[in-house]
């Protein structure tokens, strides 16, 4: 697929972050999961992960890429929080990633309503995808098209140009995050290992 310049994340493909096909729309009030341990080893037969194998998405997601409790109260300080972080771990061009996540976000919101949003970007200067999970401390405004606010941002970085396993994997990320039991798990998950347990194991 042609890139499209630096910064512009995957828009242009025949995929939009913020439109869910048909298939990922789950209903919010499907039965509720029980009270168990956060994709613990001992898990509630309620809180029983489907026998799945590893998600795509958890290839990529590592637990220093999982921040909970961060303390920001915009998009913009969100960037810039991401930009500091993969700067400081991995060595990438902080002011490279916010301006790019930023210039894509400008472009529509990546927000996909039930309080998701999947920021993502492209840029040269990768050599693999980088996939980070942010927790705000406060649900945050990302003019999300059911216009509820924010709470569970995963961010997704690839080298340009995009191609067809990008576009598959930000499909993926949404279908994953569409599902109402899944959501529902996460939200009791209260450290990154639980985190990374639960996308390792759903």
């Amino acid at each position: 697929m042609a890139a499209r310049g630096p910064g512009h994340g995957l828009e242009g493909s025949n995929f939009r972050a913020r439109r869910r096909p048909k298939e990922f729309v789950k209903n919010a009030a499907a039965a509720p999961v029980g009270r168990g341990k956060c994709a613990s080893i001992t898990l509630t037969p309620s809180l029983k992960l489907p026998e799945h194998t590893m998600s795509k998405l958890a290839r990529y997601l590592q637990v220093e890429d999982i921040l909970l409790a961060v303390n920001v109260s915009n998009k913009q300080r969100l960037f810039e929080q991401v930009g500091r972080h993969l700067q400081e771990t991995r060595q990438l061009p902080g002011d490279g990633v916010t301006t790019s996540l930023w210039r894509r976000e400008l472009a529509a919101s990546t927000a996909i309503g039930d309080g998701v949003a999947l920021p993502h970007a492209r840029l040269a200067e990768l050599d693999g995808i980088h996939a980070l999970y942010l927790r705000p401390q406060s649900p945050m405004a990302f003019a999300a098209p059911d216009h509820q606010p924010v709470s569970d941002i995963l961010v997704l970085l690839v080298p340009a140009p995009a191609d067809q396993q990008h576009l598959d994997l930000l499909a993926d990320t949404a279908r994953l995050f569409s599902n109402p039991r899944f959501r529902q798990a996460l939200l009791r998950c209260k450290e990154a290992v639980q985190v990374k347990q639960l996308f390792d194991h759903w």
